[in-house]
């Protein structure tokens, strides 16, 4: 994983100070070394190549100009896959970050194909690929990568982000100056840049707790959507693609036949992602998705695993530890933990970071234990698997149950039968199972008095940002079916943006087998039927993992995450920064939230009325953003 940051000014200026200045900002992407490639093409064709640690350069005007920043963390060919890296006649030239994890079989693709290499990196790879396909070789690649390609040949700007968007990319305007870098904060320390709230994005987030589409917190900053292209051409031309979409059909197959091309996708998967230089350790959550990519790499792995788990206070409900402990028994892992009540210092100073860190505010407190463990990694490995995306891929989410119920009603209105109508009864008998009337009851009661209030001032009570997902849609979905895919196009990308920077902030590559894009179309296509029975949710996959994991494990549903207990919030560091936000003179007060809903938190958090928590931790996160930024 690494850093970039650049800059494409077909007839302006580039400022390589600003460019210098970005990439110091990225360091916690890349400390292990950085490179800038600097290149201006006057007419008539003259190139002139310029290197700032040769020469003191801190602006270039006239003609077509390109600087290429990259900050190193170095993970596959250690000495020789520095960047920005260039083919053989330094005609096209790349600033990356991640990993192609396919890329040894490419490699060998294109050496008969009669490309020569000089590195055995992943890197060049991706160069002689290019070369070779053209914007179609992103196609090619399995893995998580963002990149920039210079191509003087043409010249242009070929940008590009992966299947799942796991790799951030952030892109704008300034002047007559296209900008990209890997982080919002970068591109802040160019000259012409405005640091501007963007009303829209920021009622989506308040609203439904992510940012839909290619939009920011920043007007007139986008990110690059996942699965997409983007070339900028010597005119200043931009042309974006979307090259790849989940699939609009459902494939019929039984529970046995999915369990097993799932194991055989999981396995490929884990096999693909082991592949580095330095050492790789996974997370150890006790859930089940985390479980078996430990499994998996156990196995594939000549040495002990490392792994790693946390909780916020041992020996509560929400300690999951043990369940962890026993996976990391059956396989033998060099197992580490961390207890946030004892080991972590102040979570208000770690929340302040962590805002800078992610650029915008996200879904869930859960940041603040991930930096955490994420740090215990970084201590021990420099590469770290985790299962990321299963909940939202196999129907993990008690939020799917109304949709399921939806859909089984509508399959017994379709087509009556024993089938239909048992289907119906079990998720019937699973509401029931999961909830008690009271907590169903307080839960809506709860939900709709959220709903009455009008929580954003005029100015911020705008409309929601259109969904742009990648998703193709289909009349043959059904409405769980619909619901999962709108968790994988949407709010997966706000934890995968949590897994990036919480990694990165600690200089930890971490890699996420379930969203090989192989498996997310094998998913998406699985009938829901092979995903709920009964009480039970990501049957398939439980159905797959009954010979490598532990009962104890399968048999669970006291399932919680990582997000903090409700006694987190009224600690005395926190309610400072609770009341700070709540404060009527606060930016919050003064122009996003409206005074009634603010006034209502207000009032709950008094007297721990927990009802607003979800508010709360919004209203907070707003606060510090604006204060930080």
């Amino acid at each position: 994983m690494c850093g970039i940051i650049g800059a494409y000014a077909p007839h302006g200026t580039v400022e390589v100070r600003a460019i210098l200045n970005g990439m110091g900002r990225l360091v916690h992407r890349g400390p292990d070394g950085s490179g800038l490639f600097l290149e201006q093409m006057h007419p008539g064709s003259r190139r002139l190549h310029l290197r700032p640690e040769e020469q003191d350069v801190f602006e270039l005007t006239g003609g077509v100009i390109v600087a290429l920043g990259h900050r190193r963390l170095a993970i596959i060919d250690l000495a020789g896959g520095a960047q920005p890296l260039a083919n053989e006649d330094n005609s096209v030239w790349i600033t990356y970050n991640g990993e192609v994890y396919n890329y040894v079989e490419l490699q060998s693709q294109l050496k008969q194909r009669g490309h020569h290499f000089r590195t055995s990196s992943d890197t060049e790879v991706i160069v002689h690929a290019y070369e070779e396909w053209g914007e179609s070789c992103v196609t090619r690649f399995n893995g998580i990568f963002a990149f920039a390609i210079w191509d003087a040949r043409r010249p242009r700007l070929f940008l590009a982000r992966d299947h799942m968007g796991v790799k951030p990319m952030y892109c704008t305007w300034c002047g007559d100056a296209f900008l990209f870098a890997s982080e919002i904060k970068a591109l802040l320390t160019y000259p012409g840049v405005v640091i501007c709230p963007h009303p829209p994005a920021i009622a989506s987030y308040f609203r439904q707790g992510y940012v839909n589409g290619d939009e920011t917190f920043f007007a007139g900053i986008y990110k690059l959507p996942p699965a997409h292209w983007l070339t900028v051409d010597a005119e200043g031309r931009v042309q974006s693609q979307c090259f790849w979409q989940l699939p609009a059909t459902i494939c019929q197959m039984s529970l046995v036949e999915a369990a097993e091309r799932l194991g055989e996708l999981l396995c490929d998967a884990v096999r693909l992602q082991l592949r580095s230089d330095v050492e790789v350790g996974a997370h150890l959550s006790g859930g089940i998705d985390s479980s078996l990519v430990v499994a998996h790499a156990s196995q594939q792995l000549a040495q002990p695993l490392q792994t790693f788990t946390g909780c916020w206070i041992p020996d509560t409900p929400q300690d999951e530890r043990r369940y962890a402990r026993l996976v990391a028994s059956r396989y033998g892992t060099r197992h580490h933990e961390i207890v946030l009540a004892e080991e972590a210092p102040d979570h208000v100073d770690t929340l302040r970071r962590m805002v800078w860190y992610l650029d915008e505010p996200v879904a869930g407190p859960g940041v603040i234990p991930q930096y955490w463990v994420s740090r215990l990694c970084s201590q021990h490995v420099k590469v770290v698997l985790g299962g990321q995306g299963g909940d939202e891929l196999f129907g993990g989410y008690l939020e799917f149950l109304p949709a399921l119920l939806h859909s089984c009603i509508q399959d017994v209105g379709r087509a009556p039968g024993l089938d239909s109508f048992a289907m119906l009864i079990q998720t019937l008998a699973s509401f029931a199972g999961l909830l008690s009337l009271e907590e169903m009851s307080r839960a809506f009661k709860r939900r709709l008095h959220g709903r009455r209030l009008q929580w954003l001032a005029p100015g911020y009570n705008v409309a929601q940002l259109p969904d742009q997902s990648r998703d193709t849609p289909s009349d043959n979905l059904t409405p769980v079916d619909r619901s999962m895919r709108q968790a994988v196009t949407g709010y997966l990308g706000s934890l995968l943006q949590i897994e990036d920077r919480t990694s990165m902030a600690v200089s930890l590559e971490s890699r996420v087998p379930l969203l090989d894009y192989r498996i997310v179309e094998f998913a998406v296509q699985l009938p829901y039927i092979l995903k709920f029975r009964g009480k039970e949710t990501k049957s398939v996959v439980r159905w797959y993992a009954r010979t490598l994991l532990p009962p104890e494990i399968l048999e669970r549903t006291d399932k919680v995450g990582f997000s903090p207990p409700s006694q987190f919030w009224y600690g005395d560091s926190m309610r400072e920064l609770v009341c700070q936000a709540l404060d009527p003179n606060s930016v919050c007060a003064q122009s996003i939230i409206e005074p009634k809903a603010l006034a209502a938190v207000r009032h709950a958090y008094a007297i721990r009325d927990n009802s607003y928590l979800l508010y709360l931790w919004r209203i907070v996160n707003l606060d510090l953003w604006f204060r930080i930024f």
